[in-house]
């Protein structure tokens, strides 16, 4: 007899959502362990541990964002030592919060192992015909209809059209060539604009995942039979609580939550577990309402014109956002980096010393790398101003209050000014070097 589904209202488990944060998911790079120190210094990335009450992050969310990072490297693995001795295939699909080490099978020792990583989403390149398996499987599995409704609240009213790749990101999609899942049929459209490229969200969501707080992703989950011994032996360690959820999931049934999957290896296809598409939240807001109310919401439904290919280079922009891949490029080593050059088209990969890795990442926190200018209306302040905000590309910092403008080292803003953080790797920082230093930039410079 085929297996029966179920879903539970998991971000019901986390009643006070306070109480998960300072629980993190450290992921490390595992080749700077020989230069010594704590390695703490090396995160490679961390996470909220917003999954299962808080208890950690999930598998497969994690394993892809390091993969990204590291050039599309699937075939990475966690390790509870720097040496990858010790894989971690966690049985119920989540890292508990701790420290793990992200270690790529090509290396016979990943303590020695520094390779590069991309430092930025515009050195990223889209893996055309190559996603991860669990993504792969969408293409069969999710259901879409043309309701224009908000995918995660299911309002019809204030509804607007959130873009996956953003039109400040137009050079981006360019040079991946990512017309090819975004067809019009209109010549007047821009294919950036075409219906692929574009999800329904209430406006006030809208905001929030243009500021990159979440992500749409597909997770896993698990038959009954399965879910009911995970439950049972829960209720032996904390019956009472346990109880306590129980009613809260049954309380809501219109937040549909996904429980992972019981696999004993990441590559198992386990075909007969089905997946779900859920928002993942990376930072909550001041209130604490973010994870409460969206992590692991199931979505109601896609529009049937949605590219799942655009859906994943969206969450690979989530991913590059500097409230997120903070901690790798900050530091005080210096670091093996992959940057696209366009004209030779191919990753050059170098070292870059700590002051070049850490103006490349104060570039993209203090302002967006591309940001969308406002036609100036009545009462605007200066006429070159930035918009910030709806549809806009810039990060609000949330539960980060570095993330302020700052005020001795930012330039004037203006049209004529090259924007620094559109350089090669030198050019910033030489940039940010002749700003400390005091000097003008003649008006009207050219690059």
């Amino acid at each position: 007899m085929a297996d029966t589904y179920d879903t539970i209202d998991e971000s019901r488990l986390l009643p006070n959502v306070q109480d998960s944060f300072g629980r993190q998911v450290r992921i490390i790079h595992p080749g700077y362990y020989s230069s010594g120190g704590d390695p703490d210094f090396d995160v490679l990335i961390s996470f909220e541990a917003f999954d299962d009450g808080g208890s950690g992050v999930d598998y497969d969310t994690a394993h892809i964002a390091c993969a990204i990072i590291a050039g599309n490297t699937w075939d990475g693995y966690f390790s509870e030592d720097p040496h990858g001795k010790k894989k971690i295939h966690p049985p119920n699909r989540v890292l508990s919060y701790g420290r793990y080490y992200f270690c790529l099978p090509s290396s016979n020792d990943p303590s020695t192992d520094q390779y590069p990583i991309i430092p930025r989403f515009k050195d990223w390149r889209f893996p055309h015909d190559n996603l991860p398996p669990i993504w792969k499987r969408l293409y069969s599995q999710y259901r879409a209809n043309g309701s224009p409704r908000c995918v995660m609240s299911n309002c019809g009213d204030v509804v607007e059209q959130a873009h996956l790749v953003l039109l400040q990101q137009s050079l981006w999609w360019t040079q991946n060539l990512m017309k090819k899942y975004s067809r019009t049929s209109l010549f007047s459209t821009d294919q950036i604009d075409a219906l692929a490229n574009l999800l329904p969200l209430r406006c006030d969501i809208h905001k929030i995942f243009d500021e990159r707080h979440f992500a749409f992703v597909p997770k896993k989950v698990i038959s009954r039979e399965a879910k009911e011994k995970h439950v049972g032996e829960a209720r032996e360690t904390n019956a009472e609580q346990l109880q306590d959820d129980a009613e809260r999931s049954a309380s809501s049934p219109d937040s549909q939550l996904p429980v992972r999957s019981l696999e004993s290896s990441y590559n198992s296809p386990q075909t007969n577990s089905p997946i779900h598409i859920v928002g993942h939240v990376f930072n909550s807001t001041p209130s604490g309402d973010l994870p409460r109310r969206f992590h692991n919401r199931a979505i109601h439904a896609l529009p049937s014109t949605l590219s799942i290919d655009l859906l994943f280079a969206r969450f690979a922009y989530t991913i590059f956002s500097p409230s997120i891949f903070k901690d790798f490029l900050d530091s005080d080593k210096g670091r093996y980096i992959m940057t696209w050059d366009h004209e030779k088209k191919r990753h050059d990969v170098g070292f870059a010393s700590a002051e070049k890795c850490h103006a490349i990442w104060n570039a993209s926190r203090s302002r967006s790398e591309s940001p969308r200018k406002r036609s100036k209306a009545a009462g605007d302040g200066p006429e070159d101003g930035y918009a910030v905000g709806l549809g806009s590309d810039v990060d609000s910092g949330y539960g980060d209050n570095s993330q302020t403008s700052l005020a001795e080292d930012e330039p004037r803003r203006g049209r004529t000014r090259k924007r620094d953080w559109e350089e090669d790797i030198l050019d910033v920082f030489e940039a940010k070097r002749t700003k400390l230093e005091g000097r003008s930039e003649p008006k009207g410079i050219k690059p």
